[in-house]
């Protein structure tokens, strides 16, 4: 009999990391609107552009452009890239932590659509 984990994430594409430096970003069309995981919501995107380190199951990995590449967002990423359109072109750009009003402390990011690219 074969048996399959529930709630396991495999993540085959490479993920990008932008929350180890304030001011990486990530350029790309937007491929879905996410997926919930035990480890947060992921998107996938077509890589156009990135200063950012992406790894493969921990393991450091080169990217190119037009690749396919994961990125886990929080709450508030997730809402503001379910806005965008399957296809558009989107920038995300680690503002690094920020308090919340609440006194919580969060990774900040700045979310926007690029027209014309």
């Amino acid at each position: 009999m074969n048996e399959r984990r529930l709630g396991a994430v495999s993540i085959k594409t490479p993920v990008v990391k932008l929350t180890f430096k304030d001011g990486n970003y990530l350029v790309g069309k937007l491929l879905n609107h996410g997926r919930a995981t035990k480890f947060g919501n992921v998107f996938n995107f077509q890589l156009l552009d990135t200063n950012a380190q992406t790894f493969v199951e921990k393991k450091e990995v080169d990217v190119t452009e037009g690749q396919e590449v994961s990125l886990f967002t929080n709450e508030i990423l997730t809402r503001d890239l379910r806005e965008a359109q399957i296809g558009e072109t989107v920038k995300v750009v680690f503002e690094g932590k920020k308090e919340t009003k609440s006194g919580r402390i969060c990774n900040a990011f700045k979310a926007s659509v690029l027209e014309g690219v």
